[in-house]
């Protein structure tokens, strides 16, 4: 995530500068590409698991007060 974080950085400071416009080589947008793919693909895979969990869980929770009167 360290091309992402680069290109939010870059973003800030030209807009703090009051820029209008930001360039940024192939390599890096190409590593934004890589990183932005790999975030959809967790989130992806994320949703797939949570659907896939059952819905109706039941967790029983038993609370024992020991000798405590």
């Amino acid at each position: 995530m360290i091309h992402l974080q680069k290109f939010i950085d870059r973003v800030q400071g030209a807009d703090a500068r009051g820029l209008r416009d930001i360039s940024i080589s192939v390599t890096d947008a190409k590593a934004m590409h890589a990183e932005i793919t790999r975030l959809l693909l967790d989130l992806e895979n994320l949703k797939r698991s949570a659907v896939q969990q059952p819905k109706d869980e039941v967790i029983q929770v038993a609370v024992s007060g020991g000798s405590f009167l």
